[in-house]
């Protein structure tokens, strides 16, 4: 399954994840065109002029539909909180990672790709192979992994999904 798949599947999908997604690109045009015409086929506040060019591709390239969803999540009231929508992104990629890899060593090689694709977020630190403990600024240890990185996968999957449910349902 898709990246975008996923968000959708998950309930996550908003303008402002798919700015970020757009931005790093794990989601296309074609993703966000296809979530422009739902938006207008939902007749939601934010289908306007804006959602439609995003759905006919009428954009003069990748800044102008980046901006053109900022715009659409302001309209929409949307949570632009930075450590939100890599928390949501966090949860799409290791899910997509979960869901279309069987074996164990290819898992933990696109989870280590992930990881550093989303610039090594602290919250994904035990689920590289590599990371083992986390420590302060001053070397202290501050925790240790507990199992191994695909256990530490998906606890993460499952206290992220708690988490950002608890904040979707606010």
């Amino acid at each position: 399954m898709k990246e975008f798949q996923v968000l959708r599947s998950l309930g996550l999908a908003s303008w402002a994840a798919l700015r970020y997604g757009l931005e790093e690109n794990w989601v296309s045009f074609e993703d966000v065109s296809t979530y422009a015409a739902d938006v207008l086929a939902e007749e939601r506040e934010d289908a306007d002029d804006r959602a439609v060019r995003l759905a006919v591709y009428d954009f003069e390239g990748k800044e102008e539909a980046l901006d053109l969803c900022s715009q659409l999540g302001k309209l929409n009231n949307e949570d632009t909180d930075p450590e939100k929508i890599l928390k949501t992104w966090i949860l799409v990629r290791l899910t997509a990672i979960e869901e279309n890899w069987e074996d164990s060593e290819e898992k933990i090689d696109k989870i280590g790709e992930a990881y550093a694709s989303l610039e090594y977020p602290e919250e994904m630190c035990f689920c590289s192979r590599y990371g083992t403990y986390k420590t302060d600024n001053t070397g202290q240890i501050l925790s240790v992994r507990m199992g191994p990185p695909l256990y530490e996968s998906r606890r993460l999957i499952n206290e992220l999904s708690e988490e950002l449910a608890a904040v979707r349902n606010q």
